[in-house]
């Protein structure tokens, strides 16, 4: 005679299945919203790494523009260079350089610039990022006005 052994299969029980959505449910929107913190750190960062180059190029620009010159009495940021005037003005959030064709002409040195202002001994810029807090740079000035 044989004999027959039922065998009995293990299953989740309802409460089982209850107790492990119960935790998902909680666990799911934390883990959602340490994942956006580290998304909106990332963009922060990406942010101040374009206005530190940005800052960068500006300060060789206007390093260079004042080895030859210096700035303009009375204007916001214009630099006199033996070619002419330079001008440094925001258009559009967009920082350019404009001078007439012997001295270099019209260039966009940086983006996301909100202010641009000069200060005693140099210039202030201030860029705009989309968490709403301006990074603002100070750039000291090699040579004063004479």
């Amino acid at each position: 005679m044989r004999s027959t052994t039922r065998r009995r299969h293990r299953a989740f029980t309802l409460v089982e299945l209850a107790v492990v959505m119960a935790v998902s449910a909680g666990l799911v929107p934390l883990i959602y919203a340490g994942w956006r913190q580290i998304e909106h750190a990332q963009v922060r960062a990406l942010q101040n790494i374009t206005a530190a180059t940005s800052t960068r190029t500006v300060s060789e620009v206007l390093r260079r523009d004042l080895s030859q010159g210096a700035f303009v009495s009375g204007e916001d940021v214009a630099v006199r260079l033996p070619c002419g005037t330079v001008r440094y003005v925001v258009v559009d959030h967009v920082l350019r350089r404009e001078g007439d064709g012997a001295c270099g002409g019209t260039q966009a040195i940086a983006q996301r610039v909100s202010s641009w202002r000069r200060l005693h001994d140099g210039v202030e810029m201030t860029f705009s990022r989309t968490d709403g807090l301006p990074a603002t740079f100070v750039i000291a000035a090699a040579r004063r006005t004479p």
